[in-house]
């Protein structure tokens, strides 16, 4: 049986308060909106199809859908990839930021939840003006927000700031901005899907031309082992959601069941990110292989492809959750592209 993931994810609660403040009665939420599942399916549905095309905001009753199901789980992805960056950048000072593709203000909602002594003055950028109503509506009720934010239609007319987020965004672009490399920090959020995957990892090594360092999910400065090494591989984290009821009872109605959720993600600094205190500390790409004899795990260190590696004479295989910390120890046997590490106990590095 595998144990606990500690990299389970919940509902963070300023996401629950503002869903609460759009409707009070979170558990008969159904009962309310009975048309949330078909229309939750039908947009789902559309990106599916219409991959990389914008949100059907047309549809009637997508308002509701979207925020109480894609929009809650936008806030728990970008709430976990903020987890890596406190971590990694426990001192960061921040005072302004931009966020790019905002839609209905899910980084903001994030933040507001990790980084609740951190109030950013923000610009939100987003093309459809519908949705930007939407938002500011939502900001001034859910939020409860007096400052003032900037909305801008295209990310040209934001001016500088320390941090640039972007949701599902940066891939539409055929260079960085100039919002992103003026920055002092930089958080890309986007699908896990293979095509945008690896459009991300080219950002990385753009990133690093540009005087960043990353934070998160690589471990290195090194080139991306996965575009150096592999026409196929794709660099994405996942982890387990811990839902709560009124969310379980739309699943239930929906041939989609998220009892993970998967996205990629890059986090970069132009300041010193806490070092791990190992040069031995690798990012889990990948889940468990189980091939004939032996079980791996693909693992990133350096611009080298690399497998954990269990042999079936060793025993059962550790359980190390995707996109995890681990240190490798320094008696591991390499062999090729395989860490073996049969019989020893791989130590867990907080993430």
């Amino acid at each position: 049986m595998k144990p606990l993931n500690p990299r389970a994810e919940g509902f963070p609660d300023r996401l629950v308060e503002s869903l609460e403040l759009q409707w009070s009665d979170l558990e008969g939420l159904l009962r309310q909106k009975p048309y949330l599942p078909s229309t939750i399916k039908a947009i789902s549905d559309h990106f599916m199809v219409r991959k990389g095309e914008a949100t059907p905001w047309h549809l009637d009753g997508v308002f509701e859908a979207y925020l109480a199901y894609f929009h809650s789980l936008n806030t728990v992805r970008m709430t976990s990839v903020l987890r890596h960056l406190k971590q990694r950048l426990p001192n960061l000072s921040a005072n302004t930021a931009i966020d790019f593709g905002s839609g209905l203000g899910a980084t903001e909602l994030a933040w507001s939840d990790m980084f609740p002594e951190r109030k950013l003055e923000w610009q939100f950028v987003e093309a459809n003006p519908t949705v930007s109503v939407w938002h500011e509506k939502l900001r001034r009720s859910e939020l409860n927000l007096s400052d003032e934010a900037l909305w801008h239609k295209s990310i040209e007319a934001a001016v500088k700031a320390d941090i640039f987020f972007s949701s599902y965004g940066l891939n539409e672009l055929d260079e960085l901005p100039k919002a992103a490399i003026g920055a002092n920090i930089v958080v890309l959020l986007e699908p896990s899907d293979r095509y945008h995957s690896r459009q991300l990892m080219a950002w990385r090594q753009k990133l690093i031309e540009q005087g960043f360092e990353i934070v998160a999910p690589c471990t290195h400065q090194q080139g991306c082992p996965l575009l150096l090494n592999s026409k196929q591989d794709f660099c994405h984290d996942r982890i387990p959601l811990i839902k709560p009821s009124w969310f379980q009872k739309i699943e239930d109605q929906l041939p989609i069941k998220n009892d993970t959720i998967t996205f990629s993600y890059l986090i970069a600094t132009k300041d010193r990110p806490e070092e791990f205190g190992s040069p031995n500390v690798a990012r889990v790409l990948g889940d468990t292989l189980r091939e004939k004899g032996k079980t791996k795990q693909m693992v990133c260190r350096s611009e080298q492809r690399e497998f954990l590696s269990w042999l079936k004479r060793h025993g059962e295989a550790q359980f190390l959750p995707h996109g995890g910390l681990v240190e490798i120890p320094q008696q591991a046997e390499i062999k090729g592209s395989e860490v073996r590490v049969g019989g020893i106990t791989i130590n867990e590095v907080e993430s």
